[in-house]
């Protein structure tokens, strides 16, 4: 047919393929496979749970020390209260500084930030969690 073209993949292909999926599964946090004259550097990414034991005014916990590029906060869909994301003062309803208010299943994000550890979070209820996602790529 003019103008057609094989699209079918050769070995060097299907070699390349395979050692990136080799890659993929020794190394998922710092993955740089070289290709030709460049780089393809993969999407590395991660999670966490959060508990925040207490729900006083001045209760806070700042998330984990992650290096990051993005994240999303989600309060956790069993928890009985709201949760409250802001910066190194945020406070929950009780306080002057109440952070952005999440429900049960809500999600804050995603937050360009350096470290997941520049976000804080109160809560209505002791004992509730948040889950956070990060992100290496923005």
């Amino acid at each position: 047919m003019p103008g057609s073209q094989n699209l079918g993949s050769s070995r060097a292909d299907d070699s390349i393929i395979t050692g990136l999926l080799t890659l993929v599964q020794a190394d998922t946090t710092s993955i740089i496979a070289a290709i030709g004259s460049g780089a393809l550097e993969c999407n590395v990414s991660g999670s966490f749970v959060l508990d925040i034991p207490n729900a006083g005014v001045a209760d806070r916990v700042q998330l984990t020390d992650v290096a990051c590029k993005k994240i999303n906060i989600q309060s956790h869909p069993s928890n009985t209260g709201k949760i409250y994301v802001g910066g190194i003062t945020v406070t929950n309803a009780l306080g002057v500084n109440e952070g952005i208010d999440l429900d049960p299943g809500d999600t804050y994000g995603p937050l360009l930030v350096e470290n997941c550890n520049v976000m804080y979070v109160a809560a209505e209820i002791g004992g509730d969690d948040v889950k956070v996602l990060w992100l290496n790529k923005v």
